[in-house]
């Protein structure tokens, strides 16, 4: 069976069939891009690296993308994970606002 997948940012698929983003997934994601590092996200998490590495590549694969370009030990944010970053800050202003009323 395929999955029904909907582009949500150029470049960006969401897959519609597959479990709804976690939470959590989105919550490492966040603490890896404002570190720019895997480690320090896991650090400030109190997770293992290996478990912060899951939940990043648990969410490319949900957005059939990658966020993050890996270069050695150093990672880059790619396109769509700024798009994405920029979809999620314009979710989460919203939500604000909508309480706010």
């Amino acid at each position: 069976m395929l999955a029904a997948r909907v582009l949500i940012l150029p470049g960006v698929w969401y897959n519609v069939t597959a479990p709804r983003m976690d939470i959590h997934h989105l919550r490492v994601f966040v603490t890896v891009f404002r570190n720019r590092s895997f480690s320090r996200a896991s650090e400030e998490l109190h997770l293992t690296q290996p478990t912060v590495s899951d939940h990043v590549k648990a969410l490319e694969e949900e957005l059939h993308c990658r966020l993050f370009d890996r270069l050695g030990r150093s990672i880059v944010p790619t396109k769509e994970q700024m798009s994405f970053t920029a979809m999620q800050r314009s979710s989460s202003k919203k939500q604000m606002l909508s309480r706010n009323s």
